[in-house]
């Protein structure tokens, strides 16, 4: 049995692209807890950013605004913007089997079980040789 002590809140989760066939793509993207710090200081800038602008963002801009501020890292080689986030979105869009990666990366970032981690076991004296590793998500369709 664990202790908690063993365990640490985690501030990324690691979601992992599958093909529709199930098979890995090898492409993946890291994604922040929804009530981070990080989130809400870049809803904050983006919001006076917004305000200042002569032109008010549509609802589709503030969805890939959320949405790029949920994602910190990924595996492609553009830059995390907004308009590689909607490149991202229009690539796995919502369909009737398939609830877009937008909800997948906002459902991610919700589940506050994904953010525990178990401590490296030099964090863990009495764990000694417990194996650990970065958790991961696959991004697949749901097929209902």
């Amino acid at each position: 049995m664990g202790k908690i002590a063993d365990y640490k809140p985690a501030d990324t989760v690691r979601l992992e692209f599958d093909n529709y066939d199930g098979n890995p793509t090898g492409e993946w993207l890291t994604v922040r807890r929804i009530d981070s710090p990080a989130v809400r200081d870049a809803m904050l800038e983006y919001n006076r950013l917004a305000a200042e602008s002569e032109t008010p963002p549509t609802d589709e801009q503030r969805g890939v605004a959320f949405v790029r501020s949920l994602i910190e890292s990924w595996s492609f080689d553009e830059e995390i913007t907004d308009e590689t986030v909607s490149g991202l979105i229009d690539l796995y869009p919502r369909t009737q089997s398939f609830q877009g990666i937008d909800a997948v990366i906002l459902k991610a970032s919700s589940d506050k079980s994904s953010f525990v981690k178990k401590k490296p076991a030099t964090d863990q004296p009495s764990s000694a040789g417990v194996e650990t590793g970065e958790e991961t998500a696959e991004v697949e369709p749901d097929r209902h």
